[in-house]
């Protein structure tokens, strides 16, 4: 059986790569700062610390550091699994540039090895740039209609009644 989805964390990840998308570099972005509309929707209570810049036009390493390092509020000493989680919505929903900035924590200690019990130790230096084709891209991908795409998808159930899934042994060993 196929463990449950942690959706508050993969929920967050999706909304800090819309809030990069939109532009917005939220740099206390705490659960303390978030809030739940009636539609159920993830948003912001405190913008005072809000910064605006135009996505992807106005992408460079400085916003890229504090695209990153506005992630460790929310995921600073959590559990390996809700950092995962938390990774696949900001990729699945900030795309390739997301992953770019989500591996760019690197440089400020956040890696696989901190759960291990092992203390590597890395000389990573963020020379991230992006070429015209990267930003044409992300640019296309601000638009995709993502509820639209995740209707399509399958359910974690429906993936369980695959014949595929049904010839899959040792999946969760």
């Amino acid at each position: 059986m196929i463990k449950k989805i942690r959706p508050d964390y993969f929920r967050l990840g999706e909304f800090l790569a819309k809030l990069q998308i939109n532009g917005i570099i939220h740099p206390d972005f705490t659960l303390n700062n978030l809030g739940i509309n009636r539609s159920g929707q993830i948003v912001i209570s405190d913008s005072s610390d809000i910064i605006l810049f135009k996505y992807p036009e106005e992408l460079d390493i400085d916003k890229i550091n504090r695209l990153a390092k506005s992630l460790f509020p929310i995921i600073r000493n959590r559990s390996f699994e809700d950092i995962s989680w938390f990774r696949l919505g900001f990729v699945s929903r900030g795309g390739y540039i997301s992953n770019k900035i989500f591996n760019s924590t690197l440089q400020y200690g956040l890696s696989s090895f901190n759960f291990t019990g092992m203390q590597e130790k890395f000389n990573f230096t963020n020379t991230i740039n992006f070429n015209c084709d990267e930003l044409r891209l992300a640019q296309e991908w601000k638009v995709i209609d993502f509820h639209s795409v995740f209707k399509q998808a399958l359910t974690l159930q429906d993936f369980e009644k695959l014949p595929m899934r049904r010839k899959i042994t040792n999946i969760n060993n």
